[in-house]
């Protein structure tokens, strides 16, 4: 059993690179590392700077990004061994604290967190050797299909001697090699050692040890609440050491991986073009993926932070505190403030770490390379207890392999025959029937989560109904009705139009070949009757099926929203109301607002991911029928009609989810401003105590996200329509000016 959270491969990679302590003749490692990555960075960069102005810019950028990550290497050591006070204190601190807590450790996280840590950590380094290795076959395959005699190294180098003949062109390609490797390993393990430091592992496993220790003691137990908060106060100073260490070599990995993913954008796109890119698409991929992945993991440790500061918080308002005597309730005030602030991870002192930050830097790289392809390609049965829910997993697993391969066959197969509007109209029909697969598969995997909540739901509405006095629940019922009812109607009336559309269209009555309603690429002959109606009978079943599942689960969001505002309407309006007359009626304010925050995170865990593939798809489709919209304006009412129901449908969908998100915030507001204006002045100070924990929990709010990187609100909305607006721009004035338009 492993009783550790220090992985057996960062250890190895640490001894290697001659920074773990303890290492035999670590002077030794220092003087060769510094040997040998400044000698290589000197002639590599001397190369780039002699070859400027002669070489072409593909090779400039393809020497540039394989130099960066050596300085970054030479960086991420200089910067270890400036701090290595600070890197053995880390250490020590975890070994220590695997062995403190052990007793306490009831569920075996340390043991788990250790495998956990093991595996990942194993997987990070392993992907940075087969990078490096693929990168030299890609650069070796790119030397055999170039036509110089010339002996080329592995990298691009203006060394003071003769490097084409033997043995110095041997000697230098196994320097080389040797060096790349070495960098490699040296390159995961200090990616791999900020995730066992933060991630998933020591700090988390350590917080869930606490959270875990507090809420099975409390109230029984009240000696330990000081153990609570002294524990936390070590993991702030741990935090803050981590802070310390890896603050300027996140500053640097963010610089030099936004050089680097740029650089590889370049020569990926370059190669896409070229008949015989594959070799340098060999060396550039995987690269490019490692870089990502590492990009990923430091911004994944922020946010990890962040979320385990949120624990200790939720943690310390979800015991019973209000049962305490008030100098024990007290002492979580300030853990709860503290909680809030969060431990903080940043990359040089100027921004927080977060997925945040990662989507963001990402989504300039994307840009980057979407316009660099622009240029390139020349704009080239889910409700529990429905009896036989097998059957009807199975019709829609039948159902979705039958059609939805097929369209995808269909598009694949006709690529390179199709103009571009016809693959956008292809992809942008395509892609909703995706985007319900996706829905219903994630709500199968999840049915117990979406049995607990309707249940909830009508536990609540039964148990509450006393209480409420002004029929919220039978208004926001009926308000409910309508609201899913119209969003279902408008994405059920879509495939109507676009039905419509296809067969009212110009091109259908101009040729004697019989049109599907969606291309799909069957193995028999579809013009002939009866075949050709029981396909289109086949495919517009699949429509409308499709269309209304899509639309039911984005009606079941609202309705469970929609719950929680009026849950949260009632529990106000009795607080509000009814005269204050004990302790009690308080209690029960803040035990209902404990019930609703579980709630609102299960309503999260189940809608976040499917929120997440809500939003990527959305993107693509309104901006494939957006595209498609704007150029059959002029060719008929028929083609028009066919696809603004879908785009609408589409929108009122993306609209939804954000709606929500913004909602939940505003009702969270609700509640701590209905906890201000109670008169709460005129209440006894143990009970006002009471109301500056719930005052603060509100203040975070509900979180509904999308694929925990964001939260949903109507900011997102605007955001995300502001740039499928710019983008339909763009494509109009491409469109405009390869059609010489006015």
């Amino acid at each position: 059993m492993i009783l550790n959270t220090i992985s057996p491969s960062v250890k190895l990679g640490l001894h290697f690179c001659g920074v773990w302590p303890g290492t035999s003749f670590h002077y030794l490692h220092k003087i060769c590392w510094v040997i040998a990555i400044i000698t290589l960075q000197t002639y590599q960069y001397r190369f780039i700077v002699m070859h400027y102005s002669t070489d072409s810019l593909m090779n400039i950028t393809d020497n540039l990004s394989i130099a960066v990550p050596f300085s970054l290497v030479f960086v991420k050591l200089v910067v270890t061994w400036i701090n290595y006070g600070v890197f053995c204190d880390i250490l020590s601190t975890m070994e220590q604290d695997c062995q403190k807590y052990t007793e306490m450790d009831i569920n075996n996280l340390i043991s788990k967190t250790g495998q956990v840590s093991f595996y990942l950590t194993s997987m990070i380094m392993s992907s940075y050797l087969v990078s490096a290795f693929f990168y030299l076959t890609g650069t070796i395959a790119f030397q055999g299909s170039n036509d110089s005699v010339s002996r080329e190294l592995l990298f691009k180098m203006d060394l003071p001697f003769e490097t084409n003949e033997s043995p110095n062109y041997e000697l230098v390609v196994t320097t080389q090699f040797l060096i790349h490797f070495s960098a490699a390993l040296t390159f995961g393990s200090f990616t791999a050692l900020l995730l066992m430091v933060v991630s998933v592992l020591h700090v988390g496993c350590q917080i869930d040890i606490m959270c875990q220790n507090l809420t099975d003691v409390l109230p029984k137990n009240e000696n330990k609440l000081k153990h609570f908060i002294s524990r936390y106060q070590e993991i702030i100073i741990f935090t803050e050491k981590i802070e310390k260490l890896f603050t300027y070599i996140a500053l640097s990995q963010l610089v030099s991986n936004t050089i680097n993913t740029c650089c590889e954008g370049f020569l990926i796109v370059i190669a896409l073009n070229d008949d015989n890119g594959l070799p340098l698409l060999i060396k550039s991929v995987l690269f490019y993926a490692v870089i990502c992945l590492e990009l990923f993991v430091y911004c994944f440790a922020g946010e990890y932070l962040r979320i385990k500061s949120q624990l200790i918080g939720d943690t310390a308002y979800g015991v019973l505190w209000y049962d305490l005597r008030p100098n024990e309730s007290q002492l979580l005030i300030p853990v709860i403030l503290r909680s809030q602030k969060g431990f903080t991870l940043t990359f040089g002192k100027f921004s927080s770490l977060s997925l945040e930050s990662f989507t963001s830097i990402m989504k300039i790289s994307a840009s980057y390379m979407s316009v660099l392809l622009a240029f390139g390609l020349h704009c080239a049965g889910l409700l529990p207890g429905v009896r036989l829910s097998v059957l009807y997993k199975l019709y829609w697993v039948i159902l979705f392999s039958i059609f939805h391969t097929q369209q995808y066959n269909y598009l694949i197969q006709n690529y390179e025959f199709h103009t571009f509007i016809e693959i956008i109209d292809n992809v942008g029909i395509c892609l909703p029937f995706s985007l319900t697969y996706i829905k219903v598969f994630i709500v199968w995997t999840h049915q117990n989560l979406l049995r607990n909540i309707l249940s909830t739901m009508e536990k609540d509405c039964q148990r509450y109904a006393v209480i409420d006095t002004n029929n919220v629940i039978s208004k926001t019922a009926h308000w409910s009705y309508r609201s899913t009812t119209a969003i279902i109607s408008i994405s059920v009336i879509a495939p109507v139009f676009y039905a419509i559309g296809i067969f009212g269209s110009p091109e259908v009555s101009a040729t004697s070949h019989r049109k599907l309603l969606f291309k799909m690429d069957f193995p028999f002959d579809t013009d002939t009757s009866p075949v050709f109606e029981l396909v289109i009978f086949g495919q517009y079943l699949y429509h409308v099926s499709s269309a209304f599942v899509y639309s039911v689960l984005s009606g079941s969001l609202l309705m469970v929203v929609l719950h929680v505002g009026c849950q949260i309407d009632i529990i106000c309006q009795t607080l509000m109301e009814t005269p204050y007359e004990s302790e009690k009626q308080l209690k029960f304010f803040i035990s209902r607002h404990q019930e609703i925050i579980i709630f609102a995170q299960k309503i999260e865990k189940l809608f976040t991911y499917v929120a997440l593939s809500q939003l990527v798809t959305n993107t693509l489709i309104t901006c494939c029928l957006g595209y498609l919209m704007s150029l059959r304006i002029n060719s008929g009412f028929a083609l028009f009609v066919k696809y603004v129901i879908v785009y609408v449908a589409c929108a009122l969908d993306a609209f939804l989810y954000c709606f929500a998100g913004e909602y939940l915030s505003t009702k969270s507001e609700l509640l701590g401003d209905t906890a201000y204006k109670l008169l709460w002045y005129n209440i006894r100070p143990k009970e006002t105590r009471l109301l500056i924990p719930v005052i603060l929990r509100c203040q975070r709010g509900f979180t509904l996200t999308f694929g925990k990187f964001a939260s949903l609100s109507m900011g997102s909305f605007t955001a995300l329509q502001d740039r499928i607006y710019q983008s339909y721009l763009r494509c109009r004035e491409e469109e405009i000016v390869q059609n010489n338009l006015p």
